[in-house]
């Protein structure tokens, strides 16, 4: 009568697993760049694909809030008060910071190339784009404080502790999921930087 032997520990983690924790792991070393480059992916792609009708027609992805934000600025950058556009009801501030968004004049480029090159180089200041951008790196930079907040508060938890702990408690403690897989600091990220949430909200506008 045969008797299975057991396989060592390498061989039991299969593939998928190891390439989900190779991302897992990607995620944890790089959490604010990764947060801020899938907001501005998604602010400029998403509302071509739904404002433009590329994808859906008759879906705007472009919250309505985001064209009052850009009529009030229009009306700073004309000289007048923010609160000529009907149902603006916030901060001066902010139409303040908005009106620096230009449009790109390329009529007095020569070649379709210079024109192409200098609407590229400039595309981030249209107002479709300018407040969004603002916007993103506000946002991520908010992910990135309760990043680090959340990771100083954990050391200082566990300066405080007895190192009597157990190797399998300390996997309890900074792990998660099943097993473990889920790193605790990228439990921390998934507070905000890759909370779809946030990320939807300030993609809109």
């Amino acid at each position: 009568m045969t008797t299975m032997q057991a396989l060592p520990e390498s061989s039991t983690t299969s593939t998928p697993v190891k390439m989900l924790r190779t991302v897992l792991d990607f995620f944890t070393k790089h959490p604010f760049l990764l947060g801020l480059s899938i907001r501005l992916a998604l602010m400029i792609l998403l509302p071509l694909l739904l404002d433009d009708g590329i994808l859906l027609q008759g879906v705007r992805y472009t919250d309505i809030d985001y064209d009052v934000f850009t009529d009030a600025a229009a009306h700073v950058k004309h000289g007048n008060s923010p609160f000529r556009r009907h149902t603006y009801r916030y901060t001066p501030f902010l139409a303040v910071i908005l009106s620096w968004a230009e449009v790109t004049d390329v009529t007095g480029k020569n070649t379709m190339m210079e024109r192409c090159f200098h609407h590229g180089l400039n595309w981030w200041k249209h107002p479709r784009y300018f407040g969004r951008l603002l916007f993103c790196i506000a946002d991520a930079l908010c992910g990135f404080i309760i990043l680090h907040l959340r990771r100083k508060e954990r050391n200082e938890t566990t300066t405080t502790k007895k190192e009597e702990t157990n190797e399998d408690d300390k996997r309890c403690d900074s792990g998660g999921g099943i097993g473990g897989l889920i790193p605790v600091e990228l439990q921390d990220s998934l507070w905000w930087l890759f909370n779809p949430l946030p990320i939807n909200i300030c993609t809109r506008g």
